[in-house]
Order: structure tokens, then C-alpha cells, then sequence
């Protein structure tokens, strides 16, 4: 399962390379939904 979570981010930070944003504000950001998604995972339980 986590092998697909994070195979599905990375192919999303491919998709504009080119629009300014680093690999870090990628990593940055799915962090952030990452933990957005848990916490609401845990809030519906």
C-alpha cells in the first residue's frame, strides 16, 4: 500500500517539472496532505 501512496506522489510532482516548484516544496506538500488525511481518517473513526 505505501509503495502505491508513494509511487501516485511522485508521479504528481512530474507533471510540471518546469513551473518553479522544487522537489522539496513537492516532498513539503504531500507531507502536509499526508498528515491532513490522517488526522481526518482518525476524526470519521
Amino acid at each position: 500500500m505505501t509503495h502505491h501512496i508513494v509511487h501516485k506522489l511522485w508521479s504528481f510532482s512530474d507533471v510540471n517539472p518546469g513551473d518553479g516548484i522544487s522537489y522539496f516544496d513537492d516532498v513539503t506538500e504531500f507531507v502536509l496532505l499526508l498528515f491532513i488525511n490522517m488526522e481526518l481518517e482518525n476524526v470519521e473513526a
